[in-house]
Formats: C-alpha cells, sequence, structure tokens
C-alpha cells in the first residue's frame, strides 16, 4: 500500500485515490460512474497495471458498498472495455462472482468491448466467457474466424458478424443453442428519445439552455421539456435560441394543455397552431 500512501508519505501512485473529499457516501448514492477513458488506453494499462488494478478494486468496493446498503434491490452493472478487469486475478474474481451468484442479490451485469480479440488476450477471460448466457454481437467486418470460435461464433453465425453492415443497427444475439439477429428500428416514435441516448454538441447546448430557461437541474422537470425543446428545435431547422425558444414555449403550454408526452400527439398540433401563428404575423406585418 506504501505506492498509494498520502498524508506525508507520498508514494509513487498516491494521486490515484487521493480525492480531497470523498463524497461517495453508500448510504445515499443509487447510481455510480466513472470515465475511465485515459486509464482504459493500451499503452497506460500495460505501463501501470498497478494503477488500474487499484483504480478498478475501488469502483468494484464502492459498487459492493452501495448494493448492501440496500439489499434485494436491482443493481445494473455495467462494464465497459471488460477486458480491462479481466487483466486482474481480483477483478477478474468480482466479475465471475456477480456472474455465479449476483442474480440472488439482484444484480444484473453487462459487459462489453469493441475489441473481442483484447479480451481473449487476457489471462482469466476464458474463465468468465464461459458462465456469460447472452452474448450480443455487432457488425464486425474485420473479424477473424479464430478468435471469435473462441466465444462459440462459428459458421453461419459468424458470417452473420461479418457480412452486416457497420451502420445497419443490425445484431447477433445468442443465448443457449438459439441464436437470432435482430435490428434496432432508430425511426417513427424513438427518434423522438434519441437526444437522450445520444448526445451531441447541439442537443447538449438546448439541454443546458432549458435548464436554465426552466431555473432547474432536476430531471423529473427538465427532461421532458428538453424534448419537446429538440423537436422543436429540429422541425425549425436551427439552432438560436432566440427562435427556438420562443416556439419551445407554445409548444410546450400546448403538450401540457393536451395532458400527453406523446410526440405524435402534441407535434402535429402544435406545427399546425405554429404555422398559423407565423401567417398571422406575417399578415399583421405587411398590412
Amino acid at each position: 500500500m506504501v505506492p498509494f500512501a498520502g498524508e506525508g508519505r507520498e508514494g509513487q501512485y498516491a494521486w490515484v485515490l487521493d480525492s480531497p473529499i470523498n463524497q461517495f457516501n453508500a448510504q445515499t448514492y443509487r447510481r455510480l460512474a466513472f470515465d475511465c477513458t485515459q486509464l482504459l488506453k493500451n499503452d497506460y494499462a500495460e505501463k501501470h497495471p498497478e494503477v488500474m488494478e487499484a483504480f478498478l478494486n475501488t469502483l468494484f468496493y464502492m459498487k459492493r458498498e452501495m448494493h448492501e446498503a440496500r439489499p434485494g434491490n436491482l443493481l445494473l452493472n455495467v462494464v465497459a472495455e471488460y477486458w480491462a478487469p479481466l487483466s486482474f486475478k481480483s477483478t477478474a474474481d468480482a466479475i465471475k462472482e456477480v456472474l455465479q451468484s449476483g442474480r440472488m442479490r439482484g444484480e444484473i451485469l453487462i459487459m462489453d468491448t469493441q475489441y473481442p480479440e483484447q479480451a481473449l488476450a487476457t489471462p482469466y477471460a476464458a474463465a468468465v466467457i464461459q458462465q456469460v448466457t447472452t452474448p450480443i454481437w455487432l457488425p464486425n467486418k474485420k473479424a477473424q474466424a479464430e478468435s471469435y470460435a473462441k466465444f462459440g461464433v462459428t459458421g453461419k453465425v459468424f458470417e452473420a458478424v461479418r457480412d452486416m453492415g457497420p451502420l445497419s443497427r443490425e445484431m447477433v444475439v445468442q443465448q443457449g443453442h438459439q441464436t437470432v439477429k435482430l435490428k434496432m428500428e432508430l425511426d417513427g416514435p424513438l427518434k423522438y428519445w434519441l437526444p437522450l441516448l445520444s448526445a451531441t454538441q447541439k442537443n447538449l447546448a438546448v439541454a443546458e439552455r432549458i435548464r436554465q430557461h426552466l431555473g432547474t437541474t432536476d430531471p423529473m422537470v427538465w427532461v421532458d421539456a428538453f424534448l419537446v425543446a429538440e423537436a422543436v428545435r429540429q422541425w425549425l431547422n436551427t439552432d438560436d435560441p432566440a427562435v427556438w425558444l420562443p416556439a419551445f414555449d407554445y409548444a410546450e403550454g400546448l403538450r401540457q394543455s393536451m395532458k400527453t408526452r406523446d410526440a405524435q400527439r402534441w407535434m402535429p398540433a402544435f406545427q399546425k397552431a405554429w404555422k398559423a401563428l407565423q401567417e398571422q404575423n406575417e399578415i399583421e406585418v405587411s398590412s
């Protein structure tokens, strides 16, 4: 522990866990997420494995403390680039424990990686992979048959993974001896909710402006309003708040009067009313 010690005994890695204030409280936290992008870079992970292991173990510890404070509650573990925790026995054991016993505590484990071959290169992958009940495979034109075979993906299933287009939104789902190919449809009603699932510079700016406009950071208040504002902004095809914000106020008032969250109901009504209002304004200006 000496390399991680601080307070007058500055170790080489004291910075890893040296937050001036520990804001984590297992009794009050219900969500825990960290952006580990910099740590997950291959060159850093290879040069500083002790930092990776200490940090990842800390995350698993905090997760356990949080769940133990609410026994029986559903806990969703999402581990991005799971090759990282599979690189160390301590964190690989933690993942195996969740796979083996987590369901009895109400835990679900989701692991993903952009590079399946990288996961196979870790020393503890085999023991973990065989316990995964539902693999989901995304398109990979560069998929290597030998590597995918170690995941049990062979024959027509492997061909499907390799042949799917990178923008097709298709996937191959396996469970037991059954395999099915699915497609995620992102048009129609689902398109309205996409800004919540996929952030862009434009819709992030809209979200911030709406929070300021409403004077709140409470998601129970601003999220619905943000979705309305983004739908209105896209329909008006503008990034100018001076243009879309008044239209948002009108649309939000209309939506609330209709007592609906269904954009397929309030949006046509708004579009018709807003066009009529603009035409009336043009007539008044011209006269």
